[in-house]
């Protein structure tokens, strides 16, 4: 065997060692560590999602709660026919459940007769409680013990997003008196979501109700717009799921969870580059430092294949060679 031919066999050697061997096995360790760790960032997702529902389902419990106390006090269905000290009453209570409860960004109660029960608050001219949407929402159809858990709409003079929490109002002298709600900002409720959100850069949730309507979300302009607007058209969002879609440029993943008090969905998105970088780059590590491995094993490899294998192959080549010319001229 001459001399190239040994050196050939070397160097193909080990670059087999330095390069197939490291890809071959970065490979098999990729296909089995990717897939893994991507469910292991989608399950920690879920687990956000969850926990954050768990928050807002507690919120709104404390706040339906509430109006079903007051809904239940006698003074409160029956304002319209309480002197003033009466309604000063409930009006210090009103005041006081406010306080204990900084959720709470109004509370008050419209009635039958076109009045408004609210504490720090001018309506505007014309102002009638009996076309506001909270109020509709349960005088419209009026039935015993009707509630409504978080209907959008807006203020009627800031015109500010709110959340109303209703329940209507009943006498056993005078029937359905009115309604008596508690409002939640929008705004406030999301920065609560954000704050428990804080898994990625760019993690987002927000919550929409039955229809697909935005109730709440990070950015102010969506609320009231259509999850369509987010993932396209007819998305199926249901409760338990993952949900891959394309907003501008970037891939992201959602993952969807129910709020039991109104039968909303809690969405939670992130963005996919954010849950594949690390594990591409912790995959190139483990990939740099088996080349890195697998080089010094080769050039140590090389080293004693020169010294213990091709030197005294060669040696023996020469001798041999040598035999045979001195057998030739002998």
């Amino acid at each position: 065997m001459t001399r190239q031919k040994l050196l050939r066999i070397l160097f193909l050697t080990v670059c087999l060692f330095v390069f197939v061997f490291p890809a071959v096995i970065g490979a098999g360790f990729a296909w089995v560590y990717y897939p893994e760790r991507f469910e292991e960032a989608k399950a920690f997702l879920r687990e956000r999602n969850e926990s954050i529902g768990v928050f807002i389902d507690g919120y709104f419990k404390e706040l339906r709660n509430t109006v079903r106390i007051l809904a239940a006090m006698p003074e409160v269905s029956e304002i319209p026919w309480l002197d003033g000290a009466g309604k000063a009453k409930v009006l210090r209570l009103y005041r006081e459940i406010q306080r204990q409860n900084p959720n709470i960004y109004y509370i008050y109660s419209g009635y039958t007769d076109g009045s408004l029960l609210i504490n720090d608050y001018e309506p505007p001219p014309g102002y009638d409680p009996r076309v506001r949407p909270w109020y509709k929402a349960v005088m419209g159809a009026p039935v015993p013990g009707k509630e409504v858990v978080g209907l959008l709409y807006r203020e009627a003079k800031t015109q500010e997003l709110l959340l109303a929490t209703v329940h209507i109002l009943e006498s056993p002298e005078h029937g359905f008196t009115g309604a008596v709600s508690i409002d939640s900002y929008t705004r406030e409720i999301s920065a609560q979501i954000e704050r428990r959100s804080d898994i990625y850069h760019s993690a987002r949730s927000f919550i929409v109700d039955d229809k697909g309507t935005i109730l709440v979300h990070p950015q102010p302009e969506y609320i009231g717009r259509n999850v369509e607007e987010i993932f396209g058209e007819n998305p199926v969002i249901r409760a338990g799921t993952y949900f891959p879609y394309v907003e501008g440029l970037q891939r992201r993943v959602a993952y969807i969870s129910g709020i039991p008090i109104a039968g909303w969905r809690l969405v939670t998105t992130v963005d996919e580059e954010e849950i594949r970088g690390p594990i591409l780059r912790r995959l190139s590590l483990y990939a740099l430092a088996l080349m890195v491995v697998c080089l010094a094993l080769g050039l140590i490899l090389a080293y004693i294949w020169r010294n213990r294998v091709i030197r005294p192959l060669l040696s023996l080549a020469t001798a041999q060679a040598s035999g045979w010319r001195c057998r030739s001229a002998c």
